[in-house]
């Protein structure tokens, strides 16, 4: 007999996620929301547990495997304050997009300044031509990893 889990939240379809690029020798990684016309850096760790947000693995499931590769577990407070990020942002499947979102001042004693979570507007980038050719530094191994510019 088997236990149903229940779904972990979706990142939403249209998402596009780069692979690996070096900024200021920290590997950040770039979300890019065509519906909004939006582009947002973030970090590694944010990447791992973006990735995994596919509606089927459950919150459990990627925090043991964020503990086995980042030797710290996620805690309910951190999952809180990540998927709150996210959702304000409109990454998440059904999650409506703030139209504010309340900045915290520099250093606030917040679960996601503990855990380190990041997420950062990027501006707006030049348009890609046809004859740019492969980005050199990305990685592209993630299972959600797409192309873009």
């Amino acid at each position: 007999m088997t236990t149903a889990v229940a779904a972990g939240p979706a990142v939403r379809a249209d998402i596009q996620i780069s692979g690996r690029y070096l900024r200021d020798a920290t590997s950040v990684h770039l979300v890019r929301d065509p519906a909004a016309d939006k582009t947002f850096e973030i970090g590694v760790k944010e990447h791992f547990v973006l990735v995994r947000l596919d509606g089927v693995t459950s919150r459990e499931e990627i925090a043991e495997a964020y503990g086995r590769t980042f030797g710290r577990s996620l805690g309910s407070a951190a999952w809180q304050q990540l998927l709150g990020l996210l959702a304000a942002r409109g990454l998440i499947e059904g999650a409506r997009r703030r139209r504010s979102i309340r900045r915290r001042r520099p250093g606030a004693n917040s679960s996601a300044a503990r855990c380190g979570w990041s997420v950062t507007p990027r501006p707006p980038r030049p348009a890609c031509t046809a004859s740019s050719g492969s980005h050199s530094g990305a990685d592209s191994s993630s299972p959600r990893a797409r192309r873009f510019c």
